[in-house]
């Protein structure tokens, strides 16, 4: 990819993330647009919620723009996907379940393993990271949407 265009995609991202920080935090009202009717609101409402279909967009666009070794590619996403996620929901467990039984009951309770799975690994404790499992997800099935995309047959009803 040209610097370029690289560059350009740092811009498209940094709005889409701003983006999502709207949709998770601002509201008309709150922008200072008081009397407004609630039909802008929503307006503003789907101008957010565009920001998380834009980052699958282009997250699959840059993923499937070439193909690659599928073991290389799991070999980055640990670092660039899996393990983030894991460091932010475990970071949010202990805030959220953890420090706040401390702080509460003075005491701690006992999570089976079955607990931990939803509370870390399906981000119960941190739900807006849903979007990061989902991008995992999508990785983890990479050859089945890669080998789609190379067969005409099946590919070709779905894309024409």
């Amino acid at each position: 990819m040209s610097r370029e265009v690289s560059k350009k995609l740092s811009y498209l991202y940094f709005l889409m993330t701003a983006m999502v920080i709207g949709l998770h935090s601002v509201s008309v009202n709150s922008l200072g647009f008081f009397g407004i009717s609630k039909d802008f609101n929503s307006y503003v409402r789907v101008f957010y919620d565009a920001a998380t279909g834009s980052f699958f967009f282009f997250s699959a666009f840059l993923l499937f723009r070439k193909e690659h070794k599928y073991t290389e590619l799991l070999k980055r996403k640990i670092y660039s996907l899996l393990i983030p996620y894991l460091i932010f929901n475990i970071i949010a467990f202990l805030y959220k379940d953890v420090l706040r039984e401390l702080v509460l009951y003075h005491s701690l309770s006992q999570y089976d393993v079955k607990e931990l799975f939803y509370k870390i690994l399906l981000s119960t404790a941190n739900p807006p990271l849903w979007f990061m499992r989902v991008l995992i997800e999508f990785v983890i099935i990479y050859p089945i949407i890669r080998m789609i995309l190379n067969n005409e047959i099946l590919a070709g009803g779905a894309l024409y």
